[in-house]
C-alpha cells in the first residue's frame, strides 16, 4: 500500500494517540485512515494532510488554512444525523489531521452494486443525502 510519504513502513502504525490501522482513501491533500484513538478506545476516521511540497511559502500557508477550514466547517455541519461528528484536529509530529467519527461500511457505489436496492430504497437514500446537503447549506 503506497503512503505519498505521509507514513513509512507497514500498518498498524502510530501516530501521536493513534494507530493507523489501514488506509481507507486519498485526495488532492491528504490520506484518511482508519485509525485506534488510544486515549479514548474507539476507532476513527483520520484524515493526514499531505506533507506540503509546494515550493512557494504563500500557496503552502493557503493550502494548510484551507486543511484547517475544513475541519471546522465539518466540525460545524457534523450537528446532524447524516454527517459525521469531527472529535478534534491538530498537528501531530508537524503534520495537520482531522478526526472524525468512523462509519463502518463500503462505498457507495457498492452498495448499490451489491443491494440492488429498490427505487423506494433508492429515493429514501436520496432523501437522507438531501438532508444533509440542505444542513450544510
Amino acid at each position: 500500500m503506497g503512503d505519498a510519504g505521509i507514513i513509512s513502513g507497514a500498518l498498524p502504525r502510530p501516530f501521536g494517540k493513534y494507530t493507523l490501522v489501514r488506509e481507507l482513501g486519498r485526495g488532492a491533500m491528504g490520506m484518511v485512515y482508519e485509525a485506534r484513538d488510544s486515549a479514548l478506545d474507539r476507532r476513527v476516521a483520520l484524515k493526514v494532510m499531505l506533507p506540503n511540497e509546494n515550493p512557494k511559502p504563500k500557496e503552502a500557508a493557503i493550502e494548510e488554512q484551507l486543511f484547517t477550514r475544513e475541519a471546522q466547517l465539518c466540525a460545524r455541519l457534523a450537528k446532524h444525523p447524516n454527517i459525521v461528528s469531527v472529535y478534534e484536529a491538530g498537528t501531530i509530529d508537524g503534520r495537520r489531521y482531522i478526526a472524525m467519527e468512523f462509519i463502518d461500511g463500503i462505498p457507495l457505489s457498492d452498495w448499490f452494486e451489491q443491494r440492488k436496492p429498490s427505487l423506494r430504497a433508492r429515493v429514501r437514500l436520496l432523501r437522507d443525502i438531501a438532508y444533509a446537503v440542505h444542513h450544510a447549506h
